[in-house]
Parts: C-alpha cells; structure tokens; sequence
C-alpha cells in the first residue's frame, strides 16, 4: 500500500499524468552547500529536566523552488512522551493557498510527526518555520544527551516533464540534553494523584501533600476540579489537618460545585506539621477524554506575624483516555420473516473502538433468493471521505473498500444499506454474515497490523405465500322485505399491494344501501399514510400507497344493507 504522502503524491502525479519520484540522497561539493537551501532544527532549551517539556522547531531558509516537501522527525519513546505539533508559517502559507494538499499527523505507534506539502500545480519557495514538537521528558528518562535530525524522504520540484528532480539541500538537527529533575527547596505543595492515566466510570484519588520547614498562622486554599469531566466524591483530612485540631487549631473542608475550600488556621501552636493536607475522591464522568492539571488556588499561607510564606506548587495531572470497546459488525434486517415478492433492508454496521486504514468489507447474500433492489451509503462511509479517506461502496457485490492515507477512520454507525427484493419462488431461509476481508492499521511507514473484531449475523427466513382471497359475508342468510342486515368485504392471504380498488356489488332494484363502515384494513393503510377514498352509494374502496404497501388482512369495509 502506498502511505501518506507517497499516496498524496500518486494521487497529485496522476492529475499530472506522471508518477512521482523520490529524492535521493545527493552528494554536493562545498560551493553547491552554500547555496543550498537549509533546514535546521532547534531545540528552545538545551537542557531539559525529566519531567519537563522541550519544543523542537524545523526552519526552512534559502532559495530553492519546489513542488514537493515530505519530512519525517523521529523521537525516542523511551525517554520522550509527545505534547503536540503545529504546523509552522511554510506550512500554513501553502494550506493557505488552496492548492497544495498539507498533511500533518503525530504518528503514535511508530513515535515520529509527518509533515507533508504537495502542490496540485503550480510551486512554492517559502521560508521559515516548517513545523514545532513539543515533546516531554519522561520522568524516569536515561540521563544524557538526546539526538534529533530530521529525514527527508523528499524534496523535490516536478516540472512540465517528468519525472521529479530532487533538490539539494542540508538538514541540521540538534542536541538535547536530559538532566535529573530539581527537586524544589523550601516549602512544597504537591498535588499526587492515585492514578495518572483513568477511563470513564473509574475512581481516583488527589491528595495535596506539604514539606518543608515553616511555622503558619494559618492556611487557606481552594481546591478546584473540572465538573465537566469529574465528579467529586468523599474528602478526607490528612495528617496535617488532625495534626492541626489536635493541638488546638480548626480544620475544615466546605464542598462547592467547582471546588473544595480547606482553611487551616492554629490554636496555640503554629501550623508545621507536613504530610497529607487533604484527599479528595473523583470519578470519571461517562463520555469523557483528556486530561486535568490539579493544582490549588487562592491560597492564603502566612505565619504569626501575617508574612507570607513562599512555597513551590507541584501540579498533579491525570490523563482520561476512553475505554476501547470491542469491534462489532452487525448486519440487522429490517423483517425476520418475508414473502416471496417482498421488500426488506439489511443495515450493514460497525461498534467499538478502532483506528483503522485499509478497509474492505461486504455483506453476505444469496443471488438464488434475493435480488438486490438499492444500496445506499451510511455515515461511516460519510465519514471516511470527510477525514480524507477514499471509500467506494458497490451495489454489485455489496462490497465497500475504504483507503485511509493519513488520519485513520474510527467512525461507529451504519456502513450501507441494502434493500432486498425476495424472488418469485423463493422458500427456505438465509443468514446475512458480514465478511470482513481487510481490517488493518497500517500507519504512516508503518506495519500493517489486523484489529481484532466479531461479527453478528441476521436470518432472515422466506414464507411460502397464503393466497389473496376477497370475500363477502352476509350477517343473513334470508331477509324480509323492509329488514336490515350486513355485508362484510374483507381480504386475506399474503400480498404487499400499492394500490388496492375493491367494490361490493349490490342490486339496487331489490336493495339500498343503509350505511358503509371501515374495516381494519383501511385503518392500517390510512395510518401508514395511504388516502382513501370511500363512496357509500357504490360500495367502493380506493386505496392509495404514496410509499410502502398495503398489507393488512381483515375487514375492508362493512355495509348495511
């Protein structure tokens, strides 16, 4: 398969009616380096404690002219966690133009970010910034120097003849080092979550410990949280807060909305103790990602003589990633029992969690029992093409093929529908499988890898038709002269009609008609949203299907005669 910008380059060298190229690495003599163009990549910090974030920036100068730029960066998963990335001022410009397909994506399995731009026609020459990463160094990160260069996979401009030239050029990287985090002096409020990485549903802890030397009148702070994404549970004093009432003093924790309030304030003694002010518990509202930095606020901490004591705060952050699900493809008919003649639809669907970029998957059918009437596109489908990808979906085989070339589709909901039309003679029944022939993530570069999912059939099984049989019954079978009785029209047997025109004949010499009453049958087509129509001197019915069919056994009508 080609991948990101190889296949954002087959798709721009098509429109061109040529393929693309690849750059080569390119050896150059010392006068063709000085007028090369440069990308140099800079670290905002030469050293970064573990722990702490480092933003490392491409930059792009020189003259150059150029249809083509695809660049990886590669970082060590072991010592860096990613942050974010921007796109940089060449990058934007070119997106800007509305000509130039601009791809950027942080590759988490294979911990590098992407960054592509294509021109549809036409080139460019910007400089400046390409792109910035922000990486952060892990906390328990080797110590030592970090080496980042970034990889030209190519740099290139494709003129009226192809194929591409790649363009010489100089890259630059740069050196981080990592170094053992500080530890702050004096005083420190830290903020120690039970758990940094929680799902939706699941419960943690924060609890606000202190160290360090100090002698406090009094300690007040909030404690605040993000009720969108967490509810708050039980608070619990610390040791310093029993420490504190037991010689004297007043503790307290005030429950908000959006905050917890603790007030510290001494008896005779001053405030010194250290360890756990407070524990708060919070559960993960349903629905929710992201993550929260905790950390107080409003904080009033001064000693006996209302000076204020400095301190260092040590936010504590947690990470909500939603809980992966499994993968299920259901097919689901929209009727379980059918009649030969009869319409019905199988929805073709997908649950659960996935990121997913070669796709192909199709629906099960019987071409000896069902003929295929339509097959209309679900929102997956829809969703595939708005992220980018290319999907096409075949009333033929019943069969979609999805290409995801940069962002993978993780959409649930219906993939297609289908709507079956029963042949003529058709008896027995059958079970609508999907069939799942490739299911993969397959990354930037990276390796194909299957995602594991199940499947839910649905079985449909075909009746053998009753036939349709009108009748008439009289409520008498002998009448005097001048005497009333009934006449009731009904139908019976299987069959799916449009349109139905059914009239009681009736002598007028020898009868009159008294009155005409509706049956179950025009009930159950009127509320389906058919018209009828009903003329009582003539003992017709009319009944019109706009959409669907009427079906409904019993009483069509009943007069009195």
């Amino acid at each position: 398969m080609k991948r990101f910008l190889s296949t954002l380059l087959a798709v721009v060298m098509v429109l061109a009616l040529a393929a693309p190229a690849i750059a080569e690495s390119r050896t150059m003599d010392a006068s063709a380096l000085r007028d090369a163009p440069a990308f140099t990549l800079t670290a905002d910090k030469d050293q970064v404690q573990q722990g702490e974030e480092v933003t490392l920036t491409l930059n792009l100068a020189g003259s150059y002219t150029a249809t083509t730029i695809n660049t990886k960066l590669y970082y060590d998963a072991d010592k860096f966690e990613y942050v974010s990335h921007a796109g940089g001022t060449v990058y934007t410009t070119a997106q800007a133009t509305g000509n130039a397909m601009c791809i950027i994506q942080h590759m988490a399995n294979d911990h590098f970010l992407t960054c592509g731009i294509a021109m549809y026609s036409g080139d460019f020459n910007y400089e400046g910034t390409v792109y910035t990463l922000t990486l952060k160094a892990k906390t328990d990160a080797a110590l030592g120097n970090a080496t980042f260069t970034p990889e030209m996979v190519d740099f290139s401009y494709l003129g009226a003849n192809p194929p591409a030239t790649p363009i010489d050029h100089t890259i630059t990287g740069c050196t981080v080092e990592i170094v053992e985090a500080v530890v702050p002096e004096g005083v420190v409020i830290t903020m120690v979550p039970s758990k940094t990485n929680v799902q939706p549903g699941e419960t943690f802890t924060v609890a606000m410990n202190i160290s360090g030397d100090y002698a406090a009148a009094e300690l007040t702070f909030r404690f605040p949280f993000d009720r969108t994404l967490f509810t708050a549970g039980t608070a619990t004093n610390g040791a310093v807060m029993e420490a504190v009432e037991d010689d004297g003093g007043e503790a307290s924790i005030s429950t908000g909305t959006r905050y917890y309030t603790v007030s510290l304030a001494m008896g005779d003694n001053p405030i010194s103790a250290v360890g756990t002010v407070c524990t708060i518990e919070f559960t993960v509202k349903d629905g929710v990602e992201g993550s929260y930095s905790f950390e107080p606020s409003n904080i009033d901490f001064y000693d006996a003589n209302d000076n204020d004591i400095e301190y260092t705060i040590v936010p504590g952050t947690v990470t909500i990633a939603a809980e992966a699900r499994p993968v299920v493809f259901t097919a689901t008919a929209s009727k379980t029992e059918v009649q030969p003649g009869e319409t019905f639809t199988v929805d073709f669907s997908i649950s659960g969690t996935y990121e997913a970029h070669a796709i192909t998957w199709q629906l099960s059918t019987d071409e000896d029992l069902f003929e295929t009437v339509s097959l209309t596109e679900g929102e997956v489908i829809t969703a595939a093409r708005a992220a980018g990808g290319t999907a096409m979906a075949e009333a033929s085989n019943l069969k979609t093929v999805i290409i995801m070339p940069t962002d993978p589709l993780t959409a649930e909901g219906v993939i297609f529908t289908v709507t079956f039309r029963v042949k003529d003679g058709a008896s027995g029944s059958y079970t609508f499988t999907p069939d799942i022939i490739r299911f993969s993530n397959y990354p930037a570069d990276g390796t194909e890898t299957p995602i594991d999912y199940t499947t839910e059939t649905a079985t449909v099984t075909i009746a053998a038709a009753e036939p349709v049989v009108f009748t008439a019954t009289a409520s008498k079978a002998q009448v005097e002269q001048g005497e009333t009785f009934t006449v009731e029209l009904s139908v019976s047997g299987t069959y799916a009609a449009n349109t139905m025109d059914v009239q009681l004949s009736i002598d007028t010499d020898r009868f009159e008609v008294v009155s005409l009453t509706r049956g179950e049958v025009i009930t159950a087509a009127t509320a389906a949203g058919a018209t009828a129509q009903v003329n009582n001197d003539t003992l017709r019915v009319m009944i019109i299907m706009p959409e669907g069919a009427v079906s409904a056994e019993g009483v069509i009508f009943t007069a009195t005669i």
